[in-house]
């Protein structure tokens, strides 16, 4: 018995260290990037068209456009609407203090806006979390990942949204998102398909 338990904090003491990740910076792929993702089951490709400390903008083959602020690991992490047709800007907080990303850190900040197109003025709370590693497989490879999971909350209401995101350092990109609806209860899934490339 006292052999068997050797062996298995042995095991664990292993696979602990091979998930060991080093404290991941910032990272922003070059404007041109492509990311081609199965989301949902629909294959997109999103061309990254915009590129700095904390924003993109990116293009979908499909014609949409979105940009995002406060960019926590990879493009898109927090859609900022259809690009040119909302106005938001960070109210509070700064997304950028959760890097370098390491297991326990954390960032909260709010999001306020609005969509002229509607009328509709609003704000969204944003609280995201480092929760552990992983050895994340999807089409494009397996890699080993920092998961962030971050709730959405919009002013005066519960938690909307859950938001997980399995992000590589490795190559700069989150390889798999899971969406958590809880509104109407349901969940979606998008994975890169291949490597950020041109």
């Amino acid at each position: 018995m006292r052999g068997c338990m050797r062996g298995l904090v042995a095991m664990l003491a292993f696979t602990s260290s091979a998930a060991a990740l080093e404290p991941a910076p910032l990272v922003m792929l070059p404007v041109g990037t492509k990311l081609h993702q199965d989301d949902g089951g629909k294959a997109v490709v999103w061309t990254i068209t915009e590129s700095k400390p904390g924003a993109y903008a990116a293009e979908r083959d499909d014609g949409i456009s979105f940009a995002s602020i406060g960019g926590l690991a990879t493009p898109p992490l927090i859609y900022n609407g259809r690009h040119g047709l909302e106005r938001q800007r960070i109210t509070r907080g700064d997304p950028l203090a959760i890097y370098p990303l390491a297991v326990g850190r954390s960032v909260r900040f709010s999001v306020s806006g609005e969509t002229p197109s509607k009328g509709w003025r609003w704000q969204i709370d944003h609280a995201c979390v480092v929760t552990g590693t992983d050895r994340t497989t999807v089409r494009a490879g397996s890699f080993e990942t920092y998961v962030v999971r971050c709730e959405r909350v919009p002013a005066g209401m519960t938690t909307d949204q859950t938001i997980t995101r399995y992000y590589a350092p490795s190559i700069g990109a989150t390889v798999l998102t899971i969406v958590e609806e809880h509104r109407n209860n349901t969940k979606w899934r998008t994975e890169l398909v291949m490597p950020p490339g041109n």
